[in-house]
């Protein structure tokens, strides 16, 4: 007998018995194995459901972790200038109407609902002028959009299902769950991810239309249409694979007729962003209106935005968004599709060119207004990878290996937006930049210093000193872009009127000193503020907190996405390169003579 306390094998074949230690890894856990996948089989646990429950713990993980970076004082300024803020006035004066429809209203009614149920109308109110307080709301914000983001996850393994099999929706579904975008804008209370989301439903009712044809394929594919576009109105792109579907669906006694399918479908869509999005049926001269100042909007030349255009810049997009491997693997298995399913592919294929063409034509761009374009690639890159592991292994004549294939083209396609996405949840879990600097301001900037901050600044940012001015509109008298009036005589008029703590920062100087139009005289302005006044704190988001720095001197050179998502790998922390200066001037701790400065003065 063996030693007591071990396992013997071999006895009942005749065979030598061996010791547990003289087992191999593989033997011992073997039995193991066996039992777990008994259990599962009793328990109808699959194990491509294990796989996709730890796809989903994995996307929410990484949608939760660094949740809270910068609060309660930095954000994303449409956090803050119109999603939470607007949900919670809104439930202040019991009403539905958001008085503003340059976005479409359905995330913030649904953070007005949440709101109610927690806190009421008043409270809330109450809670947004609450610092530090008022954290908790954008908090409850943000984990809303990390979860919608997260179901996502499960919704492209729905729709890759559906249209292709299995294995494609694990891989998609492991694809989006860290795939860099999506991640990063599952952390913040902005409309993109719930809308990518809502598509994503439409597209899997698209699929079941191509699949089965059944009216409530119909239903669910128009009715999240509706919801897309009155999330957000770009992704209401979605319309074009679901129209291919209907024209493309199966045809038989009992299927659903074109012009019936058509009437059900866009019925559906109609109806759901009725009900998501009523005032623009209420009152549609606003709406028209407002679509057409957003078109205005987005028209108009934006400061520090890149000149090659929109087109290479969504191109780009995609290489770090998505990541390189995926997005070259979404044209591969685009082509390989069009050669192998022709109803298939013209359905996937022809909305994400258009996509971009369309946006790409725009004036402004960022890398956020591709996410309608994401779960779409997703499924291509994962059918190209599945599909091409199969024909590779059968081509070498051995389709033993097509596993091990594709398990290394699963690991191409996901180590980029791994990296990049793990080691931006380390940044934001980290403190923010401009949370540093007002750390520092308060222990050392009297209450009653006049101090001039930058337009993106929250007034919670600016609340211990009243006399703080953070709006171009208070401080410069006029409208227009905050970079456009930066100059020397800007400081000049600081001095004047005792305004004597600047707090500048790389949001500011890298796209001013980046743009042609205002970037020589921007350089003035700064150039200014080290001449005529004293650096008395910094914060750099690059390296230690105390790193050297200033205007044109950044790490990381301004850019629409990379300086407010954080994705190059040179960030240790998140925020923008801050700067506060104490200016030298006979009349810095003196009162107020007069109104605030202006550029002009």
């Amino acid at each position: 007998m063996a030693t007591t306390g071990a396992v013997i094998y071999g006895e009942s074949r005749g065979e030598a018995p061996l010791t547990f230690r003289a087992l191999s890894p593989l033997q011992r856990t073997r039995p193991l194995i066996e039992t777990l996948h008994a259990r599962l089989q009793r328990s109808r646990v699959e194990p491509w459901m294990l796989a996709l429950g730890g796809i989903l713990l994995l996307a929410l993980g990484l949608r939760l972790w660094g949740i809270k970076y910068g609060l309660p004082f930095a954000y994303q300024i449409d956090e803050e200038r119109i999603y939470v803020r607007k949900a919670v006035r809104m439930l202040d004066s019991g009403s539905l109407n958001p008085h503003y429809m340059h976005n479409p209203p359905l995330l913030t009614y649904l953070l007005e609902g949440i709101y109610a149920a927690g806190y009421g109308g008043s409270k809330a109110h109450r809670l947004i002028g609450d610092v530090p307080d008022r954290g908790s709301l954008f908090l409850i914000a943000r984990v809303v959009v990390a979860l919608i983001g997260t179901a996502a996850v499960w919704l492209i393994f729905v729709a890759g299902r559906r249209l292709f099999d299995r294995r494609v929706g694990l891989v998609a579904a492991l694809l989006l769950a860290v795939a860099f975008l999506p991640v990063f804008y599952s952390h913040v209370a902005l409309n993109n991810v719930p809308a990518m989301t809502a598509a994503l439903a439409s597209l899997c009712g698209t699929a079941a239309i191509l699949r089965w044809g059944r009216p409530r394929d119909y239903v669910l594919a128009g009715a999240f249409v509706g919801v897309a576009a009155a999330t957000k109105y770009l992704d209401g792109i979605v319309v074009l694979p679901m129209l291919t579907a209907i024209a493309l669906a199966p045809r038989g006694p009992d299927s659903v007729p074109l012009r019936r399918g058509l009437l059900i479908a866009l019925g559906s869509a109609i109806a759901a962003f009725a009900v998501c999005n009523p005032f623009a049926f209420i009152r549609p001269a606003h709406f028209l209106g407002s679509l057409g100042t957003q078109g205005d909007v987005v028209d108009q030349h934006k400061f520090g935005q890149d000149d090659d255009g929109g087109l290479p810049y969504y191109l780009r997009t995609f290489t770090w968004g998505l990541g390189w491997i995926p997005a070259l693997a979404a044209i591969g298995g685009g082509v390989l599709l069009a050669r192998e399913d022709r109803r298939r592919a013209l359905v996937l294929l022809p909305a994400v060119p258009l996509f971009v063409i369309y946006m790409g034509l725009q004036t402004r761009y960022f890398g956020r207004w591709m996410l309608p374009a994401f779960p779409i690639l997703c499924l291509l890159a994962a059918y190209g990878a599945v599909r091409g592991a199969d024909l590779l292994a059968a081509r070498m004549r051995r389709p033993q290996i097509a596993a091990a294939l594709t398990a290394l083209a699963i690991a191409a396609l996901i180590a980029q937006g791994a990296v990049h996405s793990v080691h931006n949840d380390r940044v934001l879990a980290r403190p923010h930049t401009m949370n540093l600097a007002r750390d520092w301001m308060l222990r050392n900037v009297p209450e009653d210093a006049k101090v001039i901050t930058e337009p993106f600044f929250a007034n919670a940012w600016n609340s211990p000193w009243p006399h703080a001015i953070s709006s171009p509109r208070l401080l410069l008298g006029g409208e227009g872009a905050y970079a456009g009036y930066l100059s020397d005589r800007l400081v000049r008029a600081y001095l004047r009127h005792g305004y004597c703590w600047v707090v500048a920062s790389s949001s500011y100087w890298g796209l001013a000193l980046s743009d042609d139009v205002v970037g020589q005289r921007a350089r003035t302005y700064y150039d200014a503020l080290a001449r005529r006044g004293t650096l008395r704190y910094s914060a750099s988001p690059w390296g230690a907190v105390d790193s050297p720095g200033g205007p044109g001197n950044d790490k990381v050179p301004f850019d629409f996405d990379f300086s407010y998502d954080y994705y190059p790998l040179a960030y240790d922390r998140p925020g923008p390169y801050v700067q506060v200066y104490e200016l030298n001037g006979p009349r810095c701790s003196g009162a107020s003579d007069g109104p605030p400065p202006t550029a002009f003065s």
